[in-house]
């Protein structure tokens, strides 16, 4: 080949001060010191007849690496949340992350390219390895784990295709370093345990009940299911968040249809599993004793019978009162106030005030009129008796007849045969029991006596 005068630099000398010193390197593309081609007349003389040399091959050149974040199978759909992630059935695609393991953590940003030049779309996806990450903003904010359906085969890397070798020879240089494969997740522990199915439902899998009460309240077939994380309950699963599975070798998840099981037979809890094996709510069957209804209280004053002893009767406390004040009350009957309690039911209200029992005690008697001659008071052998409810009473009892107004219609006594009556209203049929003691009601009176 003729010699056409151009001059190719093949190696590049360190001059320190104007002084050539012993380093070198190759004049390679891309190095900010390479120096092109260029024509030389004068150092390298245009021969028409050059002595053609015997050819020398190129030796074949490597291309620089180019570099590339590792990459790693998603799923091909976000979703807003875990449990929605969780339920992927579509396929997988491939993502590059910039972690140090084989699948992105929190923190780690994830791409869409190996270059790290797009961030991938916000999310919750499922990984290959059967747990799960949420994206935000490209970056891993939050890990979660769910079985994941068995993921598509990971696509393998792309080799870029070699550049042609140049015309000028340049010094071998280091290979690219190879991505080291994923290593692959351990096989889970495969555990299993018993729930309970709807024998009447007619499908394989057996399926649950409709409602939560109906599972309660039914007895069911027990059914073993499986899954892979070493659960040994159904309140296991639920926390956990994974999935029921047919079979030991976990190839078939359970179809619940959103029906209702029972982890007991005829009671225990219930929960609903739906129909990719996952269990979504979970709730004891024991139904909570009702709360009684709170009884309002006030504060009263007790009081007590002009006549001696107690009456079992209360007023609402009123601060113009005090312990020793005389009231009528409005049943008619004189009483004084006896003392304070902060919790109770008035039973009575205050008519008038006195001074002392004696005036109102006089207040009830009508003097006589100074024309004629007071009549006799009315009077009556007894009054007629009415049973409380839960206690042994017996009807057509009667009360003997108390002259000094210690009681009167409507109130509640223990009689003399150790029950509790009701004061209906006046008779003067014989007496056929004494009156023991007074009581505010019924159900007093009656769980005092060994009623109820």
């Amino acid at each position: 080949m003729a010699n056409t005068g151009i001059v190719v630099v093949t190696e590049l000398k360190k001059l320190v001060d104007g002084i050539a010193t012993l380093d070198t390197k190759p004049n390679s593309k891309g190095d900010p010191d390479y120096i092109p081609p260029f024509q030389d007349t004068a150092k390298c003389v245009v021969s028409a007849d050059p002595v053609t040399p015997a050819p020398t091959p190129a030796p074949t050149t490597t291309p620089a690496p180019v570099f590339s974040y590792p990459s790693f199978a998603i799923s091909d759909q976000g979703y807003t949340d875990g449990v929605q992630a969780c339920a992927h059935s579509g396929g997988y695609t491939t993502a590059y992350h910039n972690g140090s393991g084989s699948y992105p953590g929190v923190s780690n940003s994830v791409y869409q390219d190996n270059q790290g030049l797009s961030d991938y779309a916000d999310g919750h996806y499922i990984l290959a390895s059967g747990s799960g990450i949420e994206i935000s903003n490209g970056t891993v904010i939050s890990t979660f784990s769910c079985v994941a359906p068995t993921p598509a085969p990971t696509p393998a890397p792309t080799t870029p295709s070699p550049s042609p070798a140049p015309t000028t020879p340049a010094p071998t240089t280091t290979p690219a370093p190879t991505t080291p494969s994923p290593t692959p997740a351990p096989a889970p522990a495969v555990a299993s345990f018993t729930i309970y199915a709807n024998t009447s439902s007619g499908t394989n899998p057996l399926q649950g009940w409709s409602s939560s009460a109906l599972a309660c309240s039914s007895t069911g077939a027990p059914v073993t299911v499986y899954n892979s994380h070493g659960d040994t309950s159904v309140q296991q699963t639920y926390n956990n968040g994974h999935a029921l599975y047919l079979d030991a070798a976990l190839t078939t998840l359970y179809n619940g249809g959103n029906t209702y099981f029972t982890d007991q037979y005829g009671g225990g809890n219930s929960f609903q599993v739906g129909p990719n094996g996952f269990v979504f709510t979970f709730s004891s069957c024991a139904t909570p004793a009702p709360t009684p209804a709170p009884v309002s209280q006030t504060p009263v004053w007790n009081l007590g019978l002009c006549s001696g002893g107690t009456a079992n009767q209360q007023i609402a406390y009123d601060a113009n009162l005090d312990v020793g004040v005389v009231i009528l009350a409005s049943n008619g009957i004189c009483y004084t106030i006896d003392s304070y309690q902060a919790n109770g039911v008035p039973t009575q209200t205050v008519d008038q005030e006195f001074d002392s029992c004696s005036e109102c005690l006089n207040s009830q008697t009508t003097p006589a009129p100074t024309v004629a001659p007071t009549p006799a008071p009315v009077s009556y052998a007894s009054w007629e008796l009415q049973p409380c409810a839960g206690g042994n009473g017996q009807n057509n009892q009667y009360l003997a007849w108390d002259s000094t107004g210690s009681i009167v219609t409507g109130d509640i006594v223990l009689a003399s045969d150790g029950e509790c009556y009701t004061l209906m209203q006046p008779s003067n049929n014989t007496p056929t029991l004494s009156w023991v003691s007074e009581f505010n009601d019924c159900s007093g009176c009656v769980a005092a006596n060994g009623g109820f």
